[in-house]
């Protein structure tokens, strides 16, 4: 069986389950055809009480077995509030590279640009591995417009042997930046059709101890700037206006949540708005059987996994019309796509999405030609291509 590295920043933990879920996803659904090992750099402070707020990072464990899969969290230096990303990255090659060396494996995946993709570009050359880089969205068009990180960022991009971006929108991002159109591969993320199906509606509510008699809109996501909370909870407001039986379901944690929560008491609406916290992604397919519709309001995004997991539980979508969304749910059977940062039109678009007839069929059939287990044959022919 051939044998793949993976290096990702962001793969789930125990403090983060949710953490670049689709790199986990996309792993499970190619763990039978591979042997995996995965490096997942965790940052690293001292013990000291300035830097209290990141102990939590302490907490995670140096090895583990995710879902079958072999997992490494070693530590590497960060610095708070983003500074010194240059050295970051390099503190996060000198900590895998001692590790690869450890490792027998056929091909080694980055995923993120930064600095997963540098660190594995890095590697490839001094272990003669070929290497492979997914761009996932939002964080590609911050490092590579970063006039710190951009030039290393573009020396990872352009030394791998094949990119994978996961949207058309991203993929034309790349080319104009780095100028690598002869690498770049377009894939998509998938959704995990086992676990995201149609369920009586009524049922997940009262498991979840939500009123049966409410449009429940759901938003399941960090709650960081990007992702626009602050703009659906202004919208919301305006919503219960026009259907005071609305309420609002934010499922998430991040450092938005103290901010947000000020917020919703500022515009009288924190009755109306439930602020669910972190859960298991084994978890979400319970909220988002239980909604009416889902909402991702963000201002910049990829190929949002969770736009398919809401289809393949058969809840239409209204969203922002930003990054790769236009291109994986533009369609009108589909979803709403409005204009990102403007709560009175998004208002408009939740109303209008509550109004609306929509054929669940076309929803699931929808999600069901995107699953994991089609990109993981994807990825399989590009993977052998290489290592042959």
């Amino acid at each position: 069986m051939k044998q793949l590295l993976i290096l990702s920043h962001m793969f789930p933990n125990r403090n983060d389950p949710r953490l670049g879920i689709f790199v986990h996803d996309q792993l499970i659904a190619l763990k039978a055809r591979y042997a995996i090992q995965v490096l997942a750099p965790t940052p690293w402070f001292p013990n000291i009480p300035v830097f209290r707020r990141w102990a939590r990072h302490r907490q995670i464990e140096k090895t583990a077995v995710v879902n079958g899969l072999n997992v490494d969290y070693p530590r590497r230096l960060v610095f708070p509030k983003g500074y010194g990303q240059v050295l970051m990255g390099l503190f996060y090659f000198f900590t895998v590279y001692r590790r690869c060396k450890k490792f027998s494996f056929d091909l080694i995946h980055g995923h993120a640009v930064w600095p997963d993709g540098f660190a594995a570009s890095l590697v490839g050359r001094r272990l003669h591995k070929p290497v492979v880089i997914t761009s996932h969205g939002a964080d590609t068009y911050r490092f590579l417009k970063n006039i710190t990180t951009r030039p290393l960022a573009r020396w990872g991009l352009r030394h791998a042997q094949r990119v994978i971006a996961v949207s058309l929108a991203e993929k034309q991002f790349l080319q104009g930046q780095c100028g690598i159109e002869e690498k770049l591969v377009l894939i998509n993320n998938g959704v995990h059709l086992d676990k995201f199906y149609p369920q009586p509606m009524n049922e997940c509510r009262q498991r979840l101890h939500l009123a049966l008699d409410k449009k429940i809109i759901l938003y399941a996501g960090y709650l960081y700037p990007v992702k626009g909370v602050s703009y659906l909870l202004d919208a919301f407001s305006r919503l219960r206006r026009l259907r005071p039986d609305s309420h609002l379901v934010l499922v998430g944690g991040g450092p938005e949540r103290e901010a947000l929560l000020a917020q919703a008491s500022r515009l009288g609406i924190t009755a109306y708005v439930t602020f669910s916290g972190e859960k298991p992604h084994d978890e979400i397919p319970l909220w988002m059987n239980a909604a009416d519709l889902f909402c991702l309001p963000s201002l910049n995004e990829g190929w949002p996994t969770v736009l398919f997991e809401a289809l393949a539980c058969a809840k239409p979508i209204v969203a922002s019309r930003v990054g790769g969304i236009p291109e994986a749910i533009g369609d009108e059977r589909y979803a709403i796509l409005v204009e990102p940062a403007q709560p009175q039109s998004l208002a408009e678009a939740l109303d209008r999405a509550l109004e609306k007839t929509w054929n669940p069929s076309d929803l699931t059939d929808y999600a069901r030609e995107n699953s994991w287990e089609a990109k993981a044959n994807e990825l399989s022919i590009l993977y052998e291509s290489l290592i042959a």
